[in-house]
């Protein structure tokens, strides 16, 4: 009896073994900026659970509140729609649209489901997880007035009782990332500047938040960083967008040069020798 079921245990792991590689390999295909990314995301969420962040994140909000030309103030509050809610996902529907264009509707799905997975994620945090708005602390600083109040933010608000991660941030590092990519598959010589100029625009996008008086610097970094991790998987998952640098018409001019190539190469092998004017009559 005993043998009986230490086949039938064997057998079941046998069973088991395929189902654990496939999922070993799934991981190790996966870019390690994603696990750093990750990582740092997590370690930034026990400083601010154990209330480490505290010093640091007062310091540089009384800068952004108190210190930044009025300019810029305003400038913070007219791009509070630019990666909004609703925006981004128009955004995510413009890419899938380009992926599904180019036959990728994996890659599509991906982009789609990754901003979803962020909004989910942002939501958890933000009921279950306690970290106050700064809006106390920053009414204790004094600040120059800059005219008369902006219009209002037009679009959606759903007040929340803590704010971390910073949603904006978060759909800021992404889509930022995801142009960038976009952008260094299409034109791969552009392909640094659009990741250096992007990544600069979602860093200033996030220090916004703070500006406006929305969000602490740990919910801002909280944010970029679990968007950076969702573009650079969705990214892995959409081949680099090398696919778009073919559809634009330099894979093709060098794939027909090669067949041209190749014809000539057989033309010239078929074709009867040239005769010489020597020859006997």
């Amino acid at each position: 009896m005993s043998d009986v079921t230490l086949d039938v245990q064997s057998c079941a792991r046998r069973q088991s073994w395929p189902y654990d590689l496939r999922v070993v390999n799934s991981l190790a295909r996966l870019p390690r900026s994603v696990f750093w990314l990750g990582g740092a995301f997590v370690l930034l969420v026990v400083l601010v659970w154990a209330r480490l962040h505290g010093p640091a994140d007062r310091a540089v909000a009384a800068i952004l509140w108190q210190h930044i030309p009025c300019p810029v103030r305003s400038g913070s509050e007219s791009a509070s729609v630019l990666f909004a809610a609703e925006p981004s996902l128009l955004y995510a529907l413009a890419i899938g649209v380009i992926c599904l264009r180019a036959r990728k509707p994996f890659a599509a799905g991906w982009i789609l489901l990754l901003l979803l997975a962020g909004v989910g994620l942002e939501i958890t945090f933000k009921y279950y997880f306690s970290h106050p708005s700064p809006s106390a602390f920053l009414e204790t600083l004094p600040r120059a007035a800059c005219g008369p109040p902006a219009p209002a933010y037009p679009l959606t608000i759903v007040p929340t009782p803590s704010t971390l991660p910073s949603g904006y941030s978060i759909r800021a590092a992404y889509f930022c990332l995801l142009l960038a990519a976009l952008i260094g598959g299409r034109w791969p010589r552009l392909r640094l500047v659009a990741w250096v100029g992007l990544g600069a625009l979602a860093l200033v996008a996030g220090a916004s938040r703070v500006t406006v008086g929305w969000h602490w610097p740990s919910d801002v970094v909280a944010g970029l960083l679990v968007g950076a991790s969702s573009a650079v998987l969705a990214i892995s998952k959409a081949d680099d967008f090398a696919w778009l640098g073919v559809r634009g018409g330099s894979g093709r001019a060098s794939g027909s040069g090669r067949v041209a190539a190749v014809g000539r190469r057989r033309g010239s092998t078929n074709r009867p020798p040239a005769r010489s004017g020597r020859q006997k009559r």
